[in-house]
């Protein structure tokens, strides 16, 4: 159970205005030179954008005041000394509660990733030495074939030795953040049961879970993810989200909003449907949108995020052409 869970976004001059939070948040680095921050129960995790693709570049251990054991991505750009240095500032404010001027200085062993040492110059050994060191070696091997021989015929009697009891295994390292398990996720199944358990119903927009699903389908979701035979209804929905969310179906209907949004590189869109007079879809919509305007009829295929009031929340593609292909890339 995660004790403690902080994350912000950085860039050169700090953290950027409104960005800590509490929980798992969705939002994503927007530039090359903005870093997401992940601390969880004592893991940190740097989120960093590396030709245009969001990915983990670094990671470390927070042990009061000090980055430990921190490592890099595979081809993951470096992180300079000052990058390094704002982390850990903003960490001990937000985690421990240091301010700026109270905080130590790193040992110089925690700064340091590699340490290059000379090499040691050894003294020859004497004549003496070695005939010393050869009879001694002739010593163990004659006793070692003596003790082979006996083995074979008798039986050893039991030790008296004490047993020394083996040490038990290092705990397990804490579970990687959800921002981040859910970017690797394997499959859309996979991905909205990360996301489930923060999703909840809301009177005015999104909750955060359903973002957070959002930053698994702005790259990952495909059109045979949506496109399936109808898993609920409205009136279900209506009746009992926590039920029916996760379950998929689709809609056909008239746009009354629609407005494009960033999820760091990727574009998403957000409106509304309205199916009939009765029933209307706040979407999230991932993938090609073409000429769609408001006005425009469209069919929309996607998963049950939730309510927002009296409408179905829900997260999925528009039927058109373009969202067809294996992967949707915008």
């Amino acid at each position: 159970m995660v004790k403690r869970y902080v994350t912000f976004l950085i860039d050169a001059d700090g953290i950027i205005a409104g960005s800590i939070s509490k929980s798992p948040d969705p939002r994503q680095p927007d530039t090359d030179h903005e870093l997401k921050v992940i601390y969880s129960d004592g893991r940190v995790t740097v989120i960093g954008r590396d030709d245009k693709l969001t990915r983990v570049i670094a990671a470390a251990r927070w042990r009061t005041g000090q980055l430990d054991r921190r490592t890099l991505a595979k081809d993951a750009p470096r992180l300079s000394a000052d990058r390094w240095v704002l982390i850990r500032t903003c960490l001990a404010k937000h985690v421990d509660g240091v301010t700026p001027g109270a905080l130590l200085p790193e040992p110089a062993k925690a700064v340091r990733e590699v340490v290059s040492k000379s090499p040691l110059k050894l003294e020859q050994p004497s004549a003496r030495f070695k005939a010393t060191v050869w009879g001694i070696m002739a010593a163990i091997i004659a006793v070692a074939a003596v003790l082979s021989t006996a083995a074979t015929t008798t039986t050893a009697p039991p030790s008296s030795s004490p047993v020394i009891p083996t040490p038990p295994p290092p705990p397990p390292p804490p579970d990687e953040p959800i921002e981040v398990r859910i970017m690797k996720a394997e499959s859309f199944k996979d991905a909205f049961a990360l996301a489930r358990p923060t999703m909840t119903d809301s009177a005015e927009a999104f909750t955060p879970g359903a973002q957070l699903f959002t930053t698994y389908a702005a790259s990952k979701l495909r059109w045979e993810d949506v496109d399936v035979a109808a898993e609920t209804t409205f009136g279900h929905v209506l009746k009992d989200a926590e039920v029916e969310r996760g379950k998929r179906m689709c809609a056909d209907g008239e746009l009354l909003t629609i407005q494009r949004r960033d999820l760091g590189p990727r574009k998403i869109y957000l409106g509304t449907l309205r199916v009939n007079p009765a029933d209307r879809i706040e979407f999230i919509a991932i993938g090609a949108t073409g000429e769609l305007i408001r006005g425009s009829k469209a069919r929309f295929c996607g998963a049950v995020a939730g309510t927002v009031g009296r409408t179905v929340a829900m997260v999925g593609m528009f039927d058109l052409p373009e969202n067809r292909t294996p992967i949707v890339e915008q």
